[in-house]
């Protein structure tokens, strides 16, 4: 407890106290309910807002017109999110309100209000000195817009709607999603000559049209045809008039840009391994509220076998237990990511060591085409050995530990990670020997990833293939180069018997899971 030392702070203090009490009083239940008309407009009738939005309405989706048609051989914060179905509102977005009364005076001009994530309600915090919205008798017209902006205050008139896209055209440049929220101006407007209302059922619609392109490769992925849109597309443009528009690349891999309705041909342009493509969208007439989609198919590559094997590709098993390839600029359907068990790291057969290749001759694989990096470790963090152990021992045996990788270019050059991998399995896990469960753990669980032994029996390797092993140096060095896009070149002949890259780590991992983000 603590005492007052004057009677002036105990009265402040009981003041504030007694002013609280009484605010919450007036927030009681009974008070809640909404005042009917008859010229009341007290301070407890705040508006109540309620706010939906629609998606645009789709024009019919075209998937080949105008297309192949080859040229060359060689800052609003917005997070109102457009995901193809309809347009909903992230928490931290905001909206701006104007009421008008039946003479088109303005009673309210430009107020924000702000969504929570399950809410709207007055942002008290704007810094404008605007103050929230009330029932009002004289009040008939109300308009609202998205995203809000102060640049919208004063803004009045018979059509405010108009005057809005007259103020907020469609940006050039949508590339950033910043930048394509922005231009995607969603308005609402109960029109004239209404009764006052207590709540406004706001229900958004585009005020601009959607032109969205769809560029796809067709292929044969596991003996089925398909088609994809390749993330290795770009300088993807629409071009109305003499103006080249810059799309916005959603999340689905369609490429976006919003425009203002109108009658025009416009036309597209993107470019696809050094070759560009166009054509034009069949649709003239471009309206409010709708997005006029194409899906043009670029090109047919065939059956994407084994001999096509690119780094980056998703390596899958079907359910005939049989190895396929997805091309690693595809987005993976729920299906295939199910399928997916590692993704190519290597195509230079040099870098398959030869008891590698040994073992997949006496499969029938004569001509093997690559490596694969699982998905997942094999276990949580463990031993790999006895400690201070050489399994060199003098090379004498210990095969095929010959030559320590004591030096850069040693690493580089060892390759033989199926070859180690077994010979410690075989070596110190024969006849009951709890040395590799034990000591050689790490090993021990490789011999086991995979199987129905382990939690990763999902991801038994196909039976054309050298089965899972431990990379060796030499291979986990392609991992960080090709994977990792960490450019290495420099160390092969590097005598030294370490180095230190600055940031390698950051950027691997940053290379790397924008692969494993697709499965």
């Amino acid at each position: 407890l603590s005492e007052y030392n004057s009677f002036s702070r105990f009265f402040k203090h009981s003041l504030g106290t007694f002013l609280l009490l009484l605010l919450l009083a007036a927030c009681s239940p009974e008070d809640d309910a909404l005042p009917g008309g008859d010229g009341d407009n007290t301070a407890s009738a705040a508006l109540r807002i309620e706010v939906s939005a629609s998606d645009f309405t789709s024009a019919a989706t075209r998937s080949n017109a105008g297309s192949n048609n080859s040229i060359d051989g060689n800052n609003a914060a917005t997070r109102a999110t457009d995901n193809g179905a309809v347009t909903t509102f992230e928490s931290g977005d905001r909206i701006g309100i104007t009421v008008l009364d039946g003479s088109g005076n303005m009673l309210s001009d430009n107020i924000p209000y702000k969504y929570n994530g399950s809410a709207w309600s007055f942002d008290n915090a704007n810094g404008e000195g605007k103050t929230a919205l009330y029932y009002d008798n004289k009040a008939t017209a109300y308009v609202a817009y998205f995203p809000y902006s102060p640049e919208a205050d004063g803004i009045t008139g018979a059509d405010i709607p108009a005057a809005l896209k007259a103020q907020f055209p469609p940006r050039y440049d949508q590339r950033t999603e910043d930048a394509y929220r922005a231009s995607d101006l969603l308005v609402w407007s109960n029109g004239t000559g209404s009764v006052p209302l207590k709540t406004l059922e706001i229900e958004f619609t585009h005020a601009y049209s959607s032109l969205s392109l769809s560029p796809s490769i067709k292929c044969k992925i596991d003996e089925k045809e398909t088609s994809y849109i390749p993330s290795s597309v770009d300088d993807v443009s629409f071009t109305i008039g003499t103006e080249p528009l810059l799309p916005y690349r959603a999340d689905d891999g369609s490429y976006r840009i919003i425009v203002s309705p109108q009658t025009t041909d416009a036309r597209w342009f993107c470019s696809y391994k050094a070759k560009t493509y166009g054509g034009t969208m069949p649709e003239t007439a471009l309206a409010a509220n709708n997005r006029h989609t194409l899906a043009p198919t670029l090109k047919d590559i065939g059956a994407y076998a084994f001999a096509n094997a690119q780094v980056g590709d998703f390596y899958c098993k079907n359910k005939k237990n049989e190895g396929y390839l997805i091309p690693g600029d595809a987005s993976l359907t729920t299906e295939q990511q199910k399928a997916c068990i590692g993704i190519v790291y290597s195509t230079d057969v040099s870098r398959i060591g030869t008891a590698a290749k040994q073992a997949l001759t006496k499969k029938g694989v004569n001509t093997p085409h690559g490596l694969v990096m699982a998905l997942t470790n094999a276990s949580e963090g463990c031993r790999w050995g006895e400690y201070g152990k050489d399994e060199n021992s003098g090379g004498a045996d210990g095969e095929p530990f010959k030559a320590n990788t004591d030096q850069l270019q040693k690493q580089y050059n060892n390759v033989d990670g199926y070859a180690e991998t077994h010979w410690i399995i075989d070596t110190y896990g024969r006849d009951g020997n709890t040395a590799l469960k034990n000591t050689y753990t790490a090993f021990y669980h490789a011999s086991r990833y995979g199987t129905a032994k382990s939690s990763t029996g999902k991801y038994y390797a196909p039976s054309k293939t050298t089965g899972w092993f431990i990379p060796s140096m030499g291979q986990w060095w392609d991992i960080l180069s090709n994977l990792g896009k960490i450019d290495l070149t420099s160390y092969r002949d590097d005598a030294g018997s370490s180095t230190y890259i600055p940031h390698a780590a950051p950027t691997v991992v940053a290379n790397m899971n924008r692969y494993l983000e697709k499965i």
